[in-house]
């Protein structure tokens, strides 16, 4: 069985993953950009099932996409640590933040999505 473990900067927030992802990509939609202060949202899709909070209660931001999906952003109400998000449209998935795993080396991405919102500066693997 798949185990990924997770959590936020100050160790408020405390998660585990018991399935394999999805998916795994990159969104460079100007949303994200706002959200992280920079490039692209580096996330891996997992069955909403198998996301088990051990620790704290992560606060959550909804907003509109730009392709006019309601999703929520979550993060650490303490550090500010992106953790997790997710689609309205898509109730039994959540997204896990790269940047939020134990071991963030295990993220592979293998799309790209929102290209044409990156930033000049923002390199994109032509392979994705």
């Amino acid at each position: 069985m798949a185990r990924y473990t997770g959590g936020c900067r100050c160790g408020d927030i405390r998660y585990e993953v018991t399935a394999e992802p999805l998916g795994a990509g990159q969104c460079h939609c100007r949303d994200r950009q706002y959200a992280f202060g920079d490039g692209p949202a580096n996330a891996m899709v997992v069955p909403k099932g198998s996301l088990h909070i051990s620790r704290g209660e992560p606060r959550g931001y909804e907003s509109v996409t730009a392709g006019g999906n309601r999703a929520v952003r979550k993060f650490c109400p303490r550090c500010g640590t992106p953790t997790l998000g997710q689609r309205f449209g898509a109730p039994g998935f959540v997204a896990v933040l790269a940047g939020s795993l134990d071991d963030p080396s295990m993220f592979h991405p293998t799309t790209a999505g929102w290209v044409s919102a990156a930033q000049p500066w923002t390199h994109i693997d032509p392979r994705l």
